[in-house]
């Protein structure tokens, strides 16, 4: 939803863009830390539960995963699984990869960028505000994990922000022509959140990491993923994704709902490595 232009109450347009920033950091980032005091006691009693539509959701308690999720009330109603949704999801790492990460993010989101490594300095010190110790997912994940072959992230949309349909559309067009196109996109998107429903600055990023423009342009106004946004939107709620990022980590044994720091992901995937 479009913010008021007007110079409401007086305010700046300055201070107007500092208040949303707060806003966005609160209303975004108020559920990662809201699952208690001492989260870490708490990483490892999440648990999905099976339901229709919205109610398909991560609970604390329990120590029982439910393998499915119902996306709709039909009579034929389809079964969302997690192997399912890494199946149809962008890939970055070894498709063998023993241990899976299931990322629901969006490129406008604020948080997501924080998390891969690019965020804004305020929401950074938010972050930090909340956890001294934060510090973010993506580098030294991709570096400790992904490219030693031992974890394989799967990344799915969900419009957290509502602004990065452009750059999704644009990734997916660009892992059509080489995942490795995708990787390198990933990363200067995030860099560049401000853009990222901007269709032409995008395309433009893909082709500077190695994309055709031709084909991503063929991609495009071909509309081939326009109802994926909504389709991979449904998957997420149908599992329980209520912001972004979202992380599922193997089979959704593990559940982290947002921002957490890097410390959190390495401890629940090394939990599942043991098990190998």
């Amino acid at each position: 939803m479009e913010a008021d232009k007007s110079n409401a109450g007086g305010m700046s347009p300055s201070m107007m863009l500092s208040a949303s920033i707060l806003i966005s950091a609160l209303v975004l980032a108020g559920a990662l830390f809201f699952v208690g005091a001492d989260i870490s006691k708490q990483i490892g009693t999440i648990k999905i539960t099976a339901g229709s539509g919205q109610e398909a959701g991560a609970q604390q308690g329990g120590a029982q995963t439910a393998g499915t999720a119902n996306t709709g009330g039909s009579a034929a109603q389809k079964q969302v699984t997690f192997q399912g949704l890494v199946e149809s999801a962008l890939i970055i790492g070894d498709s063998n990869a023993k241990v899976t990460v299931l990322e629901f993010s969006d490129f406008s989101c604020p948080f997501c960028a924080a998390s891969a490594g690019f965020g804004g300095q305020d929401v950074i010190d938010y972050l930090k505000s909340r956890d001294p110790q934060w510090e973010p997912i993506g580098p030294k994940f991709i570096e400790e994990y992904v490219k030693t072959g031992k974890v394989k992230l799967a990344i799915k949309y969900y419009p957290g922000h509502g602004t990065g349909q452009q750059a999704q559309l644009v990734s997916w067009c660009a892992y059509d022509q080489n995942p490795d196109y995708f990787a390198k996109f990933h990363d200067i998107a995030y860099k560049n959140q401000g853009e990222a429903n901007d269709a032409a600055k995008m395309k433009g990023y893909a082709v500077q990491v190695g994309a055709d423009a031709a084909k991503l342009d063929e991609c495009l106004k071909s509309n081939k993923y326009v109802s994926r946004l909504d389709t991979e939107a449904e998957e997420g709620s149908a599992i329980g994704v209520s912001g972004t990022p979202y992380y599922y980590i193997n089979n959704a044994s593990t559940v982290l709902k947002g921002a957490y720091s890097y410390s959190y992901m390495k401890q629940a995937i090394d939990a599942e490595l043991a098990k190998q």
